[in-house]
């Protein structure tokens, strides 16, 4: 491939294209699917706090619920003394020592007394401060702050108040304490959904850290706090999710969601290189089909470079050959759709163009030839047509005024009768050979369309009985008026049925049908099983003055056609010899200015 050559500017400019956009699709492919990925992460994360957060105030109102009916069913009072019975009582409390993560329980009476201990027997001193600092007159059930108890562990102690007899008035409270580790440190350290380097925990709104990490070590239980950005954001809303450095400096992906009835923030984390690790894939993947894709592509434009001037050469070839004179020339048709392929198309068209517009130029001659001898013809016919009418019309009339003389029956009335006949057949040739020569102008007016078609077939009555012939119309009731010329489209109709009554043997029936074809069209249809044309007779069905009849001059079809065309209209012949004719007319019931034209 030479460097000056067309081919090779083109692959240099193909290639440009296809680099820069192979970039551009690259690069916002790579964005779309980064932020995808980033969404889904943060969904994710989302979803699993909202998981936690829903399974923790489940557990909790569970126990709260569990705990508190076992109470509430079992209180006992002493009548004489109006305090608890906590003997009759004692049952009921050593059940609630039975539940699980249940470390201890008191029984503190209004003023912080004990009254009643479980296992250990205390201290209670966190407990008490829980209890003191509940509302004295809140009187429904709770859980205190998580802390510390006695042997250092965390715990959380559920209140329930007790009423005395009459429900008026609070009469002691009592304090169910719980381990963490055994109640809510299960829910938060399940690692479901979070892969291997996501994590739950819970901080407090001193964003102190109140369940274990999986990822590092507390020293000492509720030490450690936890000033990172979701605990700062909680504080301040009731949910979100963020990309933030976390408390070891890792970056992550993180959630938020605050429990303020327990003071209680459910944070939930995953590694951001976890999280998008599926984006490191998807670039790797779009790379890898980038780059086999523009290596394919390349080697494609370069396929195009190298046949692109083998075409034009062959162009260039055949424009001197046709420039010499020669324009049955062709250059080889390709199979390729381009430009090239289209220009090679083109080519060959215009050539072929140029010999039949040749071959139509001398048919044009030979119609117009044609056509000026039938006008001739024509203007022949109408000067016969006048100078025969006169004597016509005079032999006619003695014809009749002799009729009327002659016997019935006679010799010489059906001679007359005869001559009468033939003198009627005279006329109607004379009008068709007028009709011929003079063009046709139509009065259009609304028409009733079965009065139309009722005269067409009163009109050919008398010949339908003397060949014994029956003569139905079927029509469409939707379209029931049209603007059409009365006159001339029932000289078409009565024609029309007059060849099929011809055409038909004795029993036949001529149909005439007619019914809107679509929104804008009328069709008429007349059939019968008559004769029938052979193919050479119906390819000359419309041509003036062909006939197979002895009692024609062939001018009726024609005229036919004139009337239709006349109306817009189209025609149309089908027949098979031995088996009947349907001539089928279309007429448009929309003027050529699109106005509506029907009733």
């Amino acid at each position: 491939m030479r460097f000056n050559s067309i081919g090779f500017q083109l692959f240099i400019f193909s290639a440009l294209i296809i680099l820069l956009s192979a970039a551009a699709v690259g690069t916002l492919g790579y964005r779309q699917a980064h932020h995808t990925i980033v969404v889904e992460a943060e969904q994710h994360v989302l979803s699993v706090a909202f998981e936690r957060e829903a399974r923790l105030r489940a557990w909790l109102e569970q126990r709260r619920k569990a705990i508190e009916a076992l109470v509430l069913s079992s209180l006992a009072f002493d009548e004489l003394k109006a305090d608890l019975d906590i003997e009759a009582m004692t049952g009921c409390l050593q059940q609630i020592l039975l539940f699980e993560g249940v470390l201890d329980l008191a029984i503190f009476d209004g003023q912080g007394r004990i009254i009643y201990t479980g296992k250990t027997g205390g201290p209670w001193d966190d407990d008490l401060n829980c209890f003191f600092m509940h509302e004295k007159s809140d009187t429904s059930s709770g859980y205190c702050a998580v802390h510390l108890n006695h042997d250092r562990n965390p715990v959380m102690s559920l209140y329930i108040p007790i009423l005395n007899h009459d429900q008026n008035s609070l009469l002691a409270y009592i304090l169910v304490e719980q381990a963490t580790s055994e109640t809510i440190n299960p829910i938060m350290t399940d690692s479901t959904s979070l892969g291997s380097s996501g994590e739950a925990f819970l901080v407090d709104k001193e964003m102190v850290m109140l369940t274990p990490s999986r990822s590092h070590y507390h020293p000492a239980p509720l030490t450690h706090k936890m000033p990172i950005p979701p605990v700062i954001a909680a504080l301040q809303n009731d949910s979100g999710v963020m990309f933030y450095r976390s408390f070891l400096g890792h970056e992550v992906v993180g959630a938020y969601i605050a429990m303020p009835v327990y003071g209680w923030i459910v944070i939930t984390e995953l590694s951001a290189t976890e999280a998008l690790a599926g984006l490191k894939m998807i670039l790797i993947n779009s790379l890898s089909a980038a780059a086999l894709a523009l290596v394919v592509m390349l080697g494609l434009a370069l396929l195009l470079a190298r046949r692109l001037t083998r075409p034009l050469d062959n162009m260039a070839g055949a424009s001197r050959k046709i420039t010499s004179g020669d324009y049955g020339v062709r250059v080889p048709a390709t199979r390729r759709k381009d430009e090239v392929g289209r220009l090679v198309e083109n080519f060959n068209s215009m050539v072929s163009g140029l010999e039949k517009s040749r071959g139509e130029l001398i048919l044009s001659h030979k119609r117009l030839t044609q056509s000026e001898k039938l006008a001739a013809i024509g203007q022949l016919a109408a000067s016969v047509v006048h100078e025969m009418r006169s004597p016509l019309s005079s032999i006619k009339m003695n014809i009749q005024l002799l009729d009327r003389d002659a016997k019935a029956d006679s010799v010489e009335a059906k001679h007359l009768e005869l001559a009468g006949r033939e003198i009627k057949r005279l006329e109607t040739m004379l009008q068709e050979l007028l009709d011929y020569s003079k063009p046709i102008t139509l009065e259009l007016k609304s028409v009733r369309l079965l009065d139309l078609f009722n005269a067409a077939v009163e009109a050919n009555r008398i010949l339908a009985e003397e060949h014994q012939v029956r003569l139905e119309v079927s029509n469409d009731d939707t379209l029931n008026e049209a603007e059409i010329d009365f006159e001339q489209l029932l000289r078409a109709l009565v024609n029309l049925i007059n060849n099929s009554i011809i055409a038909s043997d004795t029993g036949q029936t001529v149909t005439l049908k007619y019914a809107q074809r679509d929104t804008d069209t009328l069709s008429i249809v007349v059939t019968d099983a008559g004769k029938g044309m052979n193919e050479r007779v119906l390819s000359r069905v419309f041509d003036p003055f062909f006939t197979t009849r002895d009692d024609g001059i062939g001018l009726g079809m024609n005229n036919v056609k004139k009337i239709i065309e006349a109306h817009h209209g189209e025609i149309s012949v089908v027949s098979e010899l031995g088996r009947g004719t349907i001539v089928t007319i279309l007429l448009p019931i929309r003027d050529e200015h699109g106005q509506a034209i029907s009733h």
